[in-house]
């Protein structure tokens, strides 16, 4: 897992720290310059976590968005799984998972991810969401 680093996990720039997303995903970098996902809730009754959130990047693109929980803030300390995502025709797709995580992750902790495209190019973390 990354985690543990003394600045980012994944940085695509010249150790510049987080990489904006752009409308579509239309720059260009190394993996692409690929757009974080974004997060727009998580909230955990038990060992049960329900996130929702949103993946913006070109058409017809097909990713895996693998999900961990940080204790201290971190990035990808605890893996919790992943979704896949299909873009289609559309350049933004919502999506809602619900998942059994550990007993370890609890309420507090930070919730991050990655996207990885079908070409293997990944993006940097996402902005951490507290899980409520």
């Amino acid at each position: 897992l990354i985690y543990n680093n003394a600045g980012d996990g994944i940085d695509l720039g010249p150790n510049d720290g987080p990489t904006p997303n752009d409308v579509n995903d239309v720059d260009i970098g190394p993996n692409d310059l690929l757009n974080t996902p974004v997060f727009t809730s998580a909230f955990l009754s038990g060992a049960t976590l329900i996130l929702s959130g949103f993946m913006n990047t070109q058409a017809n693109k097909d990713l895996v968005i693998q999900l961990y929980a940080n204790p201290s803030g971190g990035q990808g300390q605890i893996q919790l799984g992943f979704i896949p995502v299909s873009m289609g025709p559309n350049n933004t797709v919502f999506f809602t998972k619900t998942l059994t995580v550990p007993s370890t992750v609890v309420k507090g902790y930070t919730l991050t991810a990655i996207a990885i495209d079908q070409l293997g190019n990944s993006s940097e973390f996402s902005i951490p969401l507290v899980i409520e």
